[in-house]
């Protein structure tokens, strides 16, 4: 259940730390169209799939650590 929110958090800030780094590459306050061409935009579910993986994976490992 935490797994959908964890990943999407992540997906989330990712998303918005491409927007703040492209705002100061242009040193502009307005990315306008450009912001659909962050790699975290044009492949949001692929990374929603992954982080989502990678939380289940360390979730795992770290039930298994604790037993």
């Amino acid at each position: 259940m935490l797994t959908p929110i964890a990943a999407g958090v992540g997906v989330g800030i990712a998303q918005v730390w491409g927007v703040v780094v492209e705002e100061a590459r242009l040193h502009s306050d307005h990315i306008s169209y450009r912001a659909a061409h962050l790699p975290m935009y044009q492949y949001k579910w692929i990374a929603l799939a992954l982080a989502g993986g990678i939380f289940l994976i360390l979730a795992s490992v770290e039930v298994h650590r604790r037993r």
